[in-house]
């Protein structure tokens, strides 16, 4: 199993599988391992990072500090715990868009609640427009109410039974 640089970005890929790696993930899972606490192996990551060195040389430098089975071990880990950490990353950030989401609604809520009661208190142009559309609809009433009441009676329809 080896790791190898997909594209021009600073991502690495196990041969193995098609998900793709980042190198902070790469570190992460190293550093899960216990393995970045070698100044040697901090120095090779800062080179990898500011693309000093090559994906390929970084892990032939990992094999020869700390063995092949190590090189081994980090690719494993990568392809099984690599998912369940994505998840739970995606999740945590949805968590947090979530929660400003919430707080975003609770303040914009409140404010038009704000302004609905600026703008219908009495007084107010808002309050003045409802009234005059309430008392024009009032007079429509009692305009129709009035046709209806003057108009002759209807004939009654015969049963025809």
């Amino acid at each position: 199993m080896a790791l190898a640089l997909a594209g021009t970005s600073t991502v690495a890929r196990p041969v193995a599988g098609s998900s793709t790696v980042s190198i902070d993930e790469l570190f992460e899972e190293m550093e899960l391992r216990g393995y970045m606490t070698c100044p040697m192996m901090q120095q090779m990551a800062a080179e990898l990072r500011a693309r000093r060195l090559d994906l390929k040389g970084f892990c032939g430098n990992v094999r020869k500090l700390l063995g092949a089975q190590a090189l081994i071990d980090i690719v494993r880990g990568l392809q099984n715990d690599l998912p369940t950490r994505r998840v739970k990353r995606r999740v945590t950030e949805n968590l947090k868009r979530l929660r400003l989401l919430a707080l975003f609604a609770g303040f914009l809520c409140a404010a038009q609640r704000r302004a609905a009661d600026r703008i219908y208190s009495p007084g107010a142009h808002g309050y003045l427009e409802a009234q005059s559309q309430f008392y024009h609809c009032a007079h429509m009433q009692r305009k129709r109410k009035r046709k209806t009441s003057q108009s002759p009676p209807i004939a009654e329809v015969k049963d025809l039974r």
